[in-house]
């Protein structure tokens, strides 16, 4: 995954920001960062998922970020404002309960607090010091004998308390609708709207309306595959629109195996 850009949507919008700094943005409105600033993100996953049974599976997730924000304040701060590590871990399960004609799941996620957390103002962190909790339901169905799926994912992540800083991180929902069609019996195109609509946080027991966190992306990709079980995934996010969330375009690429290991 990788994100380069000097857009966000704004949290509390306001004045001061571009080339025009007379311009007043709205809560939510894309504009330049304040201070000509520059947001830059690396992101590689390790994702594991295994069948227990034919509708049983487990799965977890270990993140690395390499974050960096820059903006014309950077001689005031007196260390790195980025930050580049493993973020929190993630384990994953799933239960199929129809196969057809649509295939309905139902799951849970739960996010640990194992990655390093920084609590200062100006700085990145890509672990946020607290667990998360999801549910999620997912339906989808093939259309065979047309070469074309559709699915869609439906999440609510219950967000707790950071308590080493006395912060609520406001609840979540998650969502993704997604189709594809096979262009060839190796080559899928699939497109994607997909994004997280939170609420607002509180901190030392005080709701900050500010505080709170949404974006929406049309996300476009191709696969190719598979080869001996490996298939190469490539693609685009783009943000349509959000809330304390930067802004534009990221590319994300990935590679996947799917077969037995033993």
């Amino acid at each position: 995954m990788r994100q380069a850009t000097s857009e966000e949507y704004t949290a509390v919008g306001g004045g001061g920001r571009g080339g025009d700094p007379t311009r007043v943005y709205g809560p939510g409105d894309r504009a330049p960062y304040r201070f000509n600033g520059r947001y830059s993100s690396y992101g590689v996953f390790l994702d594991l998922s295994y069948g227990l049974t034919g509708w049983l599976n487990v799965g977890a997730q270990v993140p690395y970020f390499d974050q960096n924000f820059s903006d014309s304040q950077d001689a005031f701060f007196l260390e790195d404002r980025g930050q580049r590590t493993l973020s929190d871990v993630r384990g994953t399960v799933k239960v199929r309960l129809t196969a057809r004609p649509i295939v309905f799941s139902v799951g849970g996620a739960a996010k640990a607090p194992t990655g390093k957390f920084r609590n200062r103002d100006g700085l990145i962190t890509v672990a946020d010091g607290q667990w998360d909790l999801d549910l999620l339901a997912q339906a989808g169905r093939s259309f065979w004998p047309v070469p074309a799926y559709a699915n869609v994912d439906i999440g609510y992540r219950i967000r707790l308390k950071n308590r080493a800083v006395d912060r609520d991180p406001g609840d979540e929902w998650t969502f993704t609708a997604e189709t594809g069609v096979h262009v060839h019996p190796k080559v899928l195109t699939m497109v994607k709207v997909e994004g997280i609509q939170g609420r607002s946080a509180r901190s030392l027991g005080v709701l900050i309306p500010s505080d709170i966190r949404r974006i929406t992306y049309l996300s476009p990709a191709v696969m190719v595959g598979p080869f001996a079980g490996l298939s190469a995934e490539a693609g685009v996010r783009i943000s349509l629109n959000g809330r304390n969330y930067p802004a534009g375009k990221m590319f994300v690429a990935g590679l996947s195996y799917a077969g037995k290991i033993f």
